[in-house]
């Protein structure tokens, strides 16, 4: 998959050899440009909310090995694979790191090392001389990934790879890539989401787009065969993701408020109260709260924004199952 977090590909300027043709040095190098595709994304799909759409495409980008191969077969001849590599009798994709070579996982190149790239949708977009958004609808359609989705979940899990709760241990766990430019500038905002024992675990950030913020989960994920760590938009398990459940946990006498807005949330936890979000409507009926069973609990809501409204209804039923009043509060916007 393209890393929305790597600096320049790696470029090794050498020869090969793979039984097609020799001692021709590689040319020019294939780059896809993820911020302008989904620029381009948000242009052709302009009655989309942008939401949904950053979910979906970061779906579409966010590529298994398994995934891979699915669009291979779509746009290379006969192919076969040998190794670390996918080839058929002009092109070789690199679906792992190479053992005994430079090249690695992503990497492609033509058997007279006239073309190369770093990702399958530059390799896609050199095969059907299209642009951006032509590569990306392309590849969505051969993983059955609809963009006109709406309420769309963020990508929960990617085959290979691994949750890591505890991530400030980890290498590159304490230096998360937080000025991601996915939009085209960093973020607006972030939160960090912590530990039982109040460490950073994961981070969700968000943009302010047309006064609607956008919010993307990025969780460090490894890959148990290679060791690889890395941070990747990926959502963390639902069980992980109730705001503040540390200080909520290590205050039991303190009240709860659940704001429909985490944007709030910052400015509300008071002495004698602590603040958490109820997430948005794609994950709020996941969220489990019965850890609140018997706590005062208070729901802090936009009357005038249907999704709150709708994450208020689950909410009250949710409390009302546990036998467990929750307070309803309308806030001024």
């Amino acid at each position: 998959m393209p890393d929305f977090f790597s600096a320049s590909p790696f470029y090794y300027d050498q020869t090969f050899d793979f039984g097609f043709n020799s001692g021709v040095p590689l040319a020019k190098k294939h780059l896809f440009d993820l911020t302008e595709c989904f620029r381009m994304l948000v242009k052709h799909y302009q009655d989309q909310d942008m939401q949904d759409l950053l979910k979906s495409y970061l779906k579409v980008t966010t590529l298994s090995s398994k995934s891979e191969k699915t669009i291979l077969k779509e746009v290379l001849l006969d192919i076969k694979e040998q190794n670390s590599s996918i080839h058929d009798s002009y092109f070789r994709f690199y679906i792992k790191n190479a053992k005994h070579s430079f090249h690695l996982k992503g990497y492609w190149h033509t058997a007279d090392n006239q073309h190369c790239g770093y990702d399958v949708f530059s390799l896609v977009q050199f095969i059907r001389r299209g642009n951006e958004l032509d590569a990306v609808t392309f590849v969505a359609k051969c993983l059955g990934i609809n963009l006109s989705n709406v309420n769309v979940n963020q990508c929960e899990k990617l085959e290979g790879y691994t949750f890591i709760r505890d991530s400030s241990v980890y290498p590159g766990g304490c230096s998360p890539p937080l000025d991601h430019q996915i939009l085209g500038r960093p973020p607006t905002q972030y939160y960090s989401f912590c530990n039982d024992n109040g460490y950073p675990s994961f981070y969700l950030l968000e943009w302010e787009q047309d006064k609607k913020a956008i919010q993307i989960f990025l969780t460090l994920q490894q890959n148990p065969e290679t060791g690889e760590v890395a941070w990747k938009f990926i959502s963390p398990p639902y069980e992980f993701m109730i705001f503040n459940r540390h200080l909520i946990n290590h205050n039991s006498e303190l009240e709860v408020y659940i704001h429909d807005q985490i944007s709030r949330v910052y400015f509300c936890n008071l002495e004698h109260v602590i603040a958490t979000w109820s997430g948005d409507l794609s994950i709020s009926s996941k969220l489990d709260w019965s850890f609140l069973k018997g706590r005062s609990v208070s729901f802090l809501f936009d009357k005038n924004n249907s999704d709150s409204m709708k994450i208020g209804a689950e909410l009250i039923k949710k409390f009302s199952d546990m036998g467990t009043k929750l307070r309803l509060c309308a806030v001024q916007i």
